[in-house]
């Protein structure tokens, strides 16, 4: 009887947290999902859509950024590809791709990786000549699999610029 109780009480429990992230997630701004999407996980990006988050190109770019789980970039581009826009080799602001911040400042290589394997352009460069590639040289001894991230981009053809 106590665990069909405790069953119980840990299905409620579930189905509390579900909601929660629900109800906060209809009211997050294009703002407030893009900042969400920075640290979140996959699960947690798709309960936070299905409740209505407006997606946007910046939260695509903030979990390329920062996030370390490369399954939220996957999440973001599907959904992306839904709604019949292609962020893989879109450019923020600043004109970089979502590779090259990965490749800039993401501590987990595996994004890197899931990036290149979804086919983003490995030898895109900005006006400024600033590629992927490049930026290795500037973090080779900041972030850890930058040396297997260079390896993979040479591999796929990208050039060193600048």
């Amino acid at each position: 009887m106590k665990r069909k109780t405790l069953s119980v009480l840990l299905s409620a429990v579930t189905v509390l947290v579900l909601l929660t992230y629900a109800v906060a997630a209809e009211k997050m701004s294009a703002a407030g999902f893009a900042e969400y999407c920075r640290s979140a996980a996959a699960n947690d990006i798709i309960a936070a859509l299905a409740a209505g988050s407006v997606m946007s190109q910046q939260a695509w770019f903030n979990a390329a950024y920062s996030n370390q789980d490369p399954q939220v970039l996957r999440v973001l581009l599907d959904t992306g590809r839904k709604a019949g826009v292609n962020l893989l080799n879109a450019t923020n602001k600043y004109g970089w791709t979502a590779l090259m911040s990965a490749t800039r400042s993401n501590k987990n290589p595996e994004v890197a990786k899931f990036l290149i394997q979804a086919g983003a352009d490995v030898d895109y460069t900005t006006p400024e000549g600033v590629n992927a590639l490049s930026l290795i040289n500037f973090v080779r001894r900041k972030l850890p699999g930058r040396i297997e991230i260079e390896r993979m981009l040479i591999r796929a053809s990208a050039r060193y610029r600048k």
